[in-house]
């Protein structure tokens, strides 16, 4: 029999999909495969070329592609993120944005850094649907895998405190630490974030240098995963799924909201595509299209 192995890009925000395949002699072992979910941020389609990400579009080329994908909304990084491990749209799974107050003061407030984030979360997640099949799962800075999942009382089997400075470098070390152990130890599905595109795109807007720069240093990360898998002999028995949460587009003027909103934009949080009120923000975001309600 022969295996069929797929690497896929999904974005879900300027929508594509693209796939690469190759073919193996033989089939592994039964119980032997596990998933790799890599998602990189912020990242376009038209980010995928020749001079950026070499390997990545030259794995793409071998496959199939699709023209686009529908967002959720609002694809922003945190709802998105739980949507591609839940399989459910924010106002069901329940982080509809970055930051946001719920009403019942057992929440409260939102935020990237709160403490807690698996307790927001209201589909259970697909590492606690594993790990509740006896599959082991790892992740690293996927969002809402930092604990357990209060329903079920399980999480990934092993995960890792978010650090900003933490390199892609140090997530393929270590993913493919997780993949040489042995079986029954080795993760079934291991879920990744890197940096992506979003970092540099915010700052400089999409396309711009400094992310090509962070795309192409990625991209020769993505390689040495997959060159180290084959050389642990585990590259036939491994599913690479790579995606992006949302894609990025130029803004065409500087709005500032704080001016526009007065004394009432003050610590306040905007519920719309960019999440907080700042002053002089929305310069390379992708950005604020329409009014938006402040929420107290």
């Amino acid at each position: 029999m022969l295996q069929l192995r797929t690497i896929g890009l999904g974005l879900w925000a300027l929508c594509m999909a693209m796939a690469s395949y190759s073919l193996a002699a033989e089939v592994p072992e039964p119980g032997s495969r596990s998933v790799i979910l890599i998602s990189l941020d912020g990242t376009r389609p038209r980010d995928v070329t020749p001079e950026t990400m070499p390997f990545l579009f030259k794995m793409s080329q071998g496959g199939a592609s699709a023209e686009g994908l529908q967002s959720v909304f609002p694809s922003n990084t945190f709802p998105a993120h739980v949507s591609l491990v839940t399989g459910v749209t924010p106002e069901r799974h329940g982080l509809v944005n970055n930051a946001f107050r719920d009403p019942d003061p057992a929440f409260g407030r939102f935020w990237k850094g709160a403490p807690d984030i698996p307790r927001w979360i209201q589909v259970e997640p697909i590492w606690s649907l594993l790990e509740s099949a006896g599959l082991p799962t790892a992740s690293f800075y996927w969002v809402g895998s930092e604990g357990v999942w209060p329903e079920s009382g399980r999480g990934p089997g092993v995960w890792k405190k978010f650090n900003p400075k933490t390199s892609e470098a140090a997530k393929v070390d270590q993913i493919l630490e997780w993949m040489g152990r042995p079986l029954p130890a080795r993760p079934r599905l291991i879920t990744a974030w890197f940096q992506g595109g979003d970092r540099a795109g915010h700052r400089d807007g999409p396309g711009a240098n400094s992310v090509q720069r962070s795309l192409g240093r990625q991209d020769q990360e993505i390689e040495r995963l997959v060159e180290g898998l084959r050389e642990q002999g585990q590259w036939d028995e491994t599913t690479l799924v790579i995606v992006s949460d949302h894609g990025m587009a130029s803004a065409q003027q500087t709005v500032d909201i704080e001016k526009l909103l007065g004394a009432s934009s003050k610590g306040r949080w905007v519920g719309s595509m960019s999440s907080k009120v700042c002053s002089r923000c929305a310069t390379s975001s992708s950005g604020i299209t329409s009014p938006a309600p402040v929420v107290p």
